[in-house]
């Protein structure tokens, strides 16, 4: 993620943004490289254009968001999610 969060360095100050219909929460089960199970959390949406988003978010955002309509906030090149607003 090095290069990738350098890259980010200049949507601190103005994030991307995207307007996702259907927005919905999915997890993933997997397991770590010692087999020890992970389980990953996404929130998932399509923006008008029909450009599937799909960003990493914690257990607690889990199931909170449901198909809405939601504006979501990000850095591009790290994929991390700023801010989620439900519309």
């Amino acid at each position: 993620m090095g290069h990738a969060a350098i890259l980010d360095v200049p949507y601190l100050a103005d994030p991307s943004a995207a307007y996702l219909e259907n927005a919905h929460c999915t997890v993933e089960h997997t397991t770590d490289s010692d087999g020890d199970p992970v389980t990953n959390y996404y929130l998932q949406g399509i923006d008008e254009t029909g450009k599937h988003y799909s960003f990493p978010i914690d257990e607690d955002m889990f199931g909170e968001i449901s198909g809405k309509y939601v504006r979501v906030r990000y850095l591009p090149n790290t994929n991390i999610l700023l801010e989620v607003e439900q519309k």
